[in-house]
């Protein structure tokens, strides 16, 4: 069962995505919060935020909060979303998008697997820049490399298993090698790092 954390600060919008989370068969609602300080102090697998309340906004609470967060985020909050995830956000999501998507984001995130909504992805590789000292680029194998185009496409493992016809727990063997490699801690910054190396 998928714990969740929801802070949301419009009330009919928080009401909505808490009876759609609750209406899951592996998901239950563990806290739903008017803003982030109401969402301290709660054991859960994923705190689904948004990022701006009053009182205390989603990147204050991302810092605080030990689970990871899914940022709710509008397209044209380009300052917040490269705050949120410099709080360290591992998937964001347009506040619109399907139910459908907000279900499959949560479950990502909780697999520990990140979520980029391709619409903030492109955003937030527009802000990426080239360190100035740059480590060099690692030796990948033939198939890390494909798997990481496949995950700056925003494939979930088990897309990717059955593009390549692996199996899903190969997939995450595959995805743990690379975030060694790279020296990132979730995918969200293995994106970022390819954008880094020119990968993108």
């Amino acid at each position: 069962m998928i714990k969740v954390i929801l802070a949301e600060d419009q009330a009919a919008v928080r009401a909505a995505f808490s009876m759609l989370i609750s209406s899951q068969a592996d998901m239950t609602v563990v806290r739903a919060a008017h803003n982030g300080k109401e969402a301290l102090g709660y054991a859960a697998d994923v705190a689904v935020l948004d990022i701006r309340m009053p009182v205390m906004d989603g990147i204050e609470a991302a810092r605080r909060l030990s689970c990871p967060s899914l940022m709710l985020t509008t397209f044209r909050e380009e300052s917040l979303v490269l705050a949120a995830l410099e709080a360290g956000a591992q998937g964001f999501l347009l506040k619109d998008s399907p139910p459908a998507v907000l279900l499959d984001a949560i479950r990502r995130v909780a697999r520990g697997e990140g979520y980029l909504d391709p619409a903030v992805t492109t955003m937030v590789l527009r802000h990426v820049h080239q360190p100035h000292h740059a480590l060099p680029v690692p030796g990948l194998t033939d198939r890390e490399s494909e798997i990481l185009r496949l995950i700056c496409q925003g494939l979930s493992n088990r897309d990717i298993g059955a593009r390549l016809v692996i199996a899903e727990t190969t997939v995450k063997s595959h995805v743990k090698n690379l975030l060694h490699k790279t020296g990132t801690t979730d995918r969200v910054n293995l994106v970022i790092w390819a954008a880094h190396q020119g990968l993108i």
